[in-house]
């Protein structure tokens, strides 16, 4: 079985190593292409990169595999076009084509959902509690996550100091997630299982939560992967290949 892998040129050796020693360490029969969307010739359906199985990992030219998963976080237009040709290439079925995901479509999306929808309408409000004179609607670089509004502001770090006692980020491989909080796994099922239904060639979300002062828990941002785990998503990736009846989720 092959399984394709996209990433950005800086991480090609960072993954090459990761992937190789999971292969080994699982005596995986499977092999890894790690690819570079600049590598990718669409003409001939080929990409100059990195091969891994058991036998180690060789550089060359090879051809597409059936199965791409884009683990990269591409924001530059003609990329994004990249991708979408990709996308469309008959016989390949490519998962997360774009991880980038609008927050205030997200939002909105997710006040649809009797099951999400508080968790959304409460950061909201708690936005429009702190909104005073001494709190700026720009981006304010502090060690922690920046709270960002559904107008896709970010809001000053003194509203973390008001309302926020914990930032938790949950990474969600199709319905299933590492939480370890219920609620939060819950949560995060419901945010996944609804959210599949607008993006349905995602199967990777990353999910920033905010346990607020008083216990509440809050929707910051949602998006696809973002290099969160790399060594546990790479694994997740694998048990889904493997997944009886795993086409059910093909796009293509």
């Amino acid at each position: 079985m092959e399984i394709g892998i996209i990433v950005v040129k800086e991480s090609l050796d960072k993954y090459k190593e990761i992937i190789y020693d999971l292969v080994y360490e699982f005596k995986l029969d499977l092999i890894f292409f790690i690819i570079n969307l600049d590598s990718i010739y669409l003409e001939n359906v080929t990409f100059s990169g990195i091969k891994v199985d058991i036998e180690g990992a060789n550089d060359g030219i090879y051809e597409l595999p059936s199965h791409i998963f884009n683990l990269s976080a591409e924001k530059r237009k003609y990329k994004m076009n990249k991708l979408r040709k990709l996308n469309a290439v008959d016989g390949i079925s490519l998962f997360n084509s774009h991880n980038r995901l609008d927050q205030i479509s997200v939002f909105e999306i997710l006040k649809l959902s009797s099951k999400t929808r508080k968790y959304v309408t409460n950061i909201e409000k708690r936005i429009d509690e702190c909104n005073s004179d001494n709190i700026y609607l720009k981006r304010k670089l502090v060690d922690e996550l920046d709270i960002m509004s559904p107008s896709g502001n970010l809001l000053y770090t003194d509203v973390k100091r008001k309302m926020i006692r914990k930032i938790v980020k949950v990474n969600c491989f199709l319905y299933d997630n590492s939480a370890s909080n219920d609620t939060i796994k819950d949560v995060s099922r419901d945010i996944v299982r609804f959210l599949r239904r607008f993006y349905p060639s995602i199967i990777l979300f990353t999910i920033n939560f905010a346990i607020t002062v008083n216990n509440e828990l809050l929707i910051m941002t949602v998006g696809g992967y973002n290099q969160f785990d790399i060594r546990n998503t790479l694994l997740k990736i694998v048990s889904f290949m493997h997944m009886k009846g795993r086409e059910n989720f093909e796009m293509g």
